[in-house]
């Protein structure tokens, strides 16, 4: 091909596309009244349940409400019980509360929360009694997945039926392992992380189809980790949190379409055994623990993918700051350049057009080389190796300004 058919093919990229922002912006929200870690939480109408748990003063049954539209919290009626540990998972409109721990005995009970009338039912129990597990909901079956039994870590698969209040068993897990979470995305379920033994985190990501009760293999996470949570957001998992033995602020997200991984903007709170679910394409992070034994908290923090967010011209005027990139369609190399006031800091991120972050430039101080920040970048992402040709996105903020410039890279 040309350079000038390159360079015509890029200008018309260039006005086809709109000025993307694939940021994870996270933003602090009331917190949750009741400071716990390993909760279950889990959402109806777009309205969050965060349920039992444990803290300081031990075991907790407490069910606190979260509503996103009025950002307040009530509390509902206590579970029955006391438990931390267990699974959660919403089928026709009801909550199902899975095993778990009660300070004596690790559960194979059952409970089912009903949002409407506020009230608790005990329904048929798994097969396996375990804690740790995970649970996930396709077609209104859940199931109930890994954990471990107090002394073993399983690879245990079972589905439950809410219209029949049976329990059925299911091919195993391929990894035995506690601490994970997981997802449910077109029909398939993905089980994500956690602790196959000791405790070592791992990696592992293993898919479930429920059509064909069969297990594959997936690309695993970037991070390996245990007691992190998850969340939905167009069709990409989103993977919070988790440790050991620090607690982690990793976000990394998941296409199972691409069978890929990407970093995301980490939260701003650090912590391991919390609780997430999305509502409105927004994920809600909620509790946890700041510290491995210790460091119980009420925090939580919004977290939302902006799209099409760009400043006016006006604004960047009346601020000083200008953003140049040169050349613009470019192959070999290109010169980002940007302005702003004295003592602001910059910074700088490049994402490919699915969304990834590729390369970052951090902590930027305009007093010290002034006027112009001037950075080349070649191509390459944060470790060197070179980035296929496509369009890419640059990501710019100072302060509480932002904007995304395309980039077009031509080989």
């Amino acid at each position: 091909m040309s350079a000038r058919h390159k360079i015509i093919i890029g200008l018309a990229l260039f006005g086809f596309l709109l000025h993307f922002s694939f940021a994870l912006e996270w933003v602090a929200k009331a917190p949750m009244p009741t400071s716990r870690s390993f909760l279950g939480v889990a959402t109806v109408s777009e309205t969050i349940y965060a349920i039992g748990g444990k803290n300081t003063t031990g075991l907790l049954n407490i069910l606190e409400i979260y509503n996103s539209a009025s950002n307040t919290w009530s509390t509902g009626c206590s579970m029955p019980t006391l438990r931390r540990d267990f699974g959660i998972g919403v089928a026709n409109g009801k909550i199902y509360v899975i095993g778990g721990y009660d300070g004596t005995n690790v559960l194979s009970s059952v409970l089912e929360y009903n949002p409407y009338n506020d009230s608790w039912v005990l329904k048929s129990p798994m097969s396996t009694p375990r804690e740790w597990l995970v649970v996930a909901v396709v077609n209104d079956k859940i199931y109930a997945i890994g954990g471990d039994d107090g002394n073993v870590y399983l690879n245990v698969c079972e589905e439950y039926d809410p219209v029949s209040d049976s329990w059925t068993t299911k091919t195993p897990m391929p990894t035995a392992r506690g601490g994970l979470t997981a997802q449910a995305i077109s029909g398939k379920i993905y089980a994500i992380g956690g602790c196959p033994s000791g405790v070592t985190a791992c990696r592992i990501v293993e898919e479930y189809n429920p059509v064909n009760d069969s297990w594959t293999s997936k690309t695993d996470m970037l991070t390996a980790r245990y007691g992190l949570a998850s969340a939905v957001i167009d069709n990409k998992i989103y993977a919070l949190g988790g440790g050991p033995p620090f607690s982690l602020s990793n976000v990394e997200s998941y296409n199972p379409t691409l069978n890929s991984w990407n970093s995301e903007t980490a939260m701003p709170t650090a912590r391991w055994g919390l609780g997430s679910d999305a509502i409105a394409q927004k994920i809600y992070a909620i509790g946890g623990q700041t510290l491995y034994h210790s460091g119980y908290t009420n925090v939580n923090e919004e977290g939302g993918v902006l799209v099409g967010i760009e400043e006016s011209e006006s604004l960047v005027s009346s601020l000083g700051i200008q953003l140049k990139i040169r050349p613009n369609p470019f192959t070999k190399s290109t010169k980002i350049s940007c302005q702003v006031p004295e003592g602001q800091v910059v910074s700088l991120k490049i994402y490919n057009s699915s969304g990834r972050l590729i390369k970052w430039f951090d902590n930027l101080e305009s007093q010290n080389i002034r006027p112009f920040i001037h950075i080349s970048w070649d191509g390459s992402d944060q470790y060197g190796e070179k980035v296929m040709p496509g369009i890419y996105f640059i990501c710019f903020e100072v302060g509480s300004y932002k904007t995304t410039e395309k980039l077009i890279l031509l080989r």
